[in-house]
């Protein structure tokens, strides 16, 4: 009987042992920081493409903070599609894919263990619609102060303060100007119905500002809406607004203009702020 059982025993153990599967070694995919590919008519290519949602045949395999290197288990000859994605308004909890850019593919051959690495180049997508740009190389100024401003809102030439180019606009508060409101000079059609209209911008402040929707009326009527409250950033940022809700909510309105405010921070006795490469874009 003894040796019965010692022989069933060792028949069961190789059977577990045949039975272990393999641990799959997975590849390594490395994706750099994105660049962006303008035309003359798209303006600056400044981005802020901080992410990559990653997808194999279609189907999507997680969302990586960029640089990044991570692993993916496929084996022989996959489509690898990589999307930019961004902060939406500026908020690390809000990430998703900027709609307007479009993506980069690879057909890779993968093996187990080895090392594949990509430096994204994206563009807009052909159907974005530009509504208004504002890069300040040109004399004229396309943004202007309203008459609730104490202040003005300028061209900048200084060198030192610029962000690219020739030059880039802004206004300065103090305890004597200590209110700035600013608007577009012109209105514009924009889609409704909760279709997304972006305000993307080059920034640099030492002052708190907010960022909103103006939607006209006939007679001159206006519906003024805020979308984001934007703080100070020392360095040079980029920043994608996310306008669609506030446009949508007017939905009456017979055009829409971009407005910009701030009043001199309590803890401040003269600020600024500087912007750069306006782009109203939608749908």
């Amino acid at each position: 009987m003894n040796q019965f059982r010692f022989f069933i025993l060792i028949i069961l153990v190789g059977i577990s042992f045949s039975c272990v599967k393999e641990t799959p070694i997975p590849g390594y995919v490395t994706v750099n920081e994105f660049t962006l590919d303008t035309k003359f008519e798209e303006g600056s290519d400044s981005h802020h493409i901080t992410d990559v949602w990653v997808y194999l045949d279609d189907e999507f395999q997680g969302t990586y903070e960029v640089p990044a290197t991570f692993p993916v288990l496929a084996d022989g000859s996959h489509l690898l599609r990589l999307r930019a994605g961004i902060k939406v308004s500026g908020l690390d909890a809000w990430r998703s894919i900027y709609q307007f850019y479009d993506f980069e593919s690879h057909t890779v051959d993968f093996k187990p263990n080895e090392d594949y690495v990509f430096n994204p180049t994206v563009e807009y997508f052909s159907e974005t619609k530009f509504a208004w740009m504002e890069d300040f190389e040109n004399p004229g100024l396309s943004f202007k102060a309203t008459e609730n401003s104490d202040t003005s809102f300028q061209r900048i030439n200084d060198n030192q303060l610029v962000f690219e180019g020739n030059g880039s606009g802004g206004f300065f508060l103090d305890t004597n100007r200590r209110i700035f409101e600013g608007i577009t000079n012109s209105t514009y059609n924009l889609p409704i119905a909760g279709r997304s209209v972006y305000l993307e911008m080059d920034y640099r402040s030492s002052n708190t500002m907010v960022i909103g929707v103006i939607g006209w009326q006939s007679g001159g009527l206006q519906e003024q809406k805020q979308s984001l409250i934007l703080y100070p950033s020392e360095e040079w940022n980029k920043i994608y607004v996310n306008l669609s809700v506030e446009v949508s909510s007017m939905s009456d309105a017979l055009g829409y203009s971009i407005w910009i405010g701030a009043i001199l921070d309590a803890e401040n006795d003269t600020s600024y702020c500087y912007y750069d490469n306006f782009k109203l874009i939608h749908e």
